[in-house]
């Protein structure tokens, strides 16, 4: 749960920083079929979170490479989905995508319990 939290904060500095106004503010006419969001767009949050939860997850629990690639496959889902109500661009969710395999990839280098032995040194 922490690396997914430090992926939504690492997207808020991003969103911050870049402040790319969302689709519908920017495209004459474009649907918006959902409520109105807070922030700026780029990167989509929302399946950065959750891949960085669900790579994270898998890899510490030991989950088979079919259960993961599912939980990956749903979190490409949540972005596609992000594209179609209007909230994000697909740069927007490929973005996020990107920032949060790499977060889950740190995470699980430097703080995951598989990374840490019994005596609390690090091993690989």
């Amino acid at each position: 749960m922490a690396a997914a939290l430090a992926t939504w904060g690492i997207g808020q500095l991003a969103k911050r920083a870049v402040r790319r106004p969302r689709p519908y503010e920017a495209l004459p006419g474009r649907r918006l079929l959902v409520r109105e969001p807070k922030g700026t767009s780029w990167p989509s949050s929302h399946p950065a979170v959750l891949l960085t939860f669900v790579t994270v997850a898998t890899r510490n629990l030991g989950s088979p490479r079919v259960v993961a690639g599912g939980a990956r496959a749903l979190a490409w889902t949540v972005g596609a989905s992000r594209v179609y109500v209007g909230v994000h661009y697909p740069g927007d969710v490929v973005g996020g995508m990107l920032m949060g395999r790499a977060v889950a990839r740190a995470w699980s280098r430097l703080v995951s319990p598989r990374s840490v032995g019994l005596a609390g040194t690090v091993t690989r």
